[in-house]
């Protein structure tokens, strides 16, 4: 059985979200991370606190690292809820996969506007900051639960496989 042991740990800092900052006040949430040559590049899942009623669960914002423990955070957000019924609530849980191209595919979680249910969404582009529309990828029967939390693997023929968190009958 393997054993994970933790070595050491590291703060990581978020320009813009000290007290000071613009994303001061906000949860971060669900955090991505990967590197690119020798830059280290973020999406984290932002959201107010407290978070209102009437609030998005999330908008997914992106930042860029030297170093992978101080992010510069970009100006504007790679994700907003609402370009889409099933986003309209919000955007959760950034999963970055780049492909054969270049292009950015983002899945991440969209929660539709009574925030009553997750789908499965993915975003594309050449830029963290250039992502077109995003597309239904997944999504559960209505009442049946949540479509979240994508996560991707390769496999040894080069597929990517995809898991993702699913609830029915009150259970994931």
């Amino acid at each position: 059985m393997v054993a994970y042991v933790v070595e050491e740990l590291q703060t990581v800092t978020l320009d813009n979200a000290s007290r000071e900052g613009r994303l001061a006040n906000y949860d971060l949430m669900s955090p991505y991370v990967w590197t690119e040559g020798e830059s280290y590049r973020l999406l984290v899942r932002v959201l107010p606190n407290p978070l209102g009623p009437t609030d998005p669960t999330g908008i997914i914002w992106g930042g860029d690292s030297d170093d992978g423990l101080f992010f510069r955070m970009r100006e504007a957000p790679a994700i907003m809820p609402g370009s889409s019924p099933d986003n309209a609530g919000g955007c959760e849980d950034p999963t970055v996969v780049r492909g054969d191209d270049g292009a950015y595919l983002i899945f991440y979680t969209g929660v539709d506007a009574a925030r009553s249910q997750g789908a499965m969404m993915m975003a594309t582009g050449s830029d963290l900051t250039d992502l077109r529309e995003p597309r239904l990828m997944l999504k559960a029967p209505e009442g049946e639960g949540n479509i979240k939390e994508a996560t991707l693997a390769q496999a040894s023929n080069g597929a990517f496989r995809l898991f993702y968190e699913y609830a029915k009958d009150n259970a994931s």
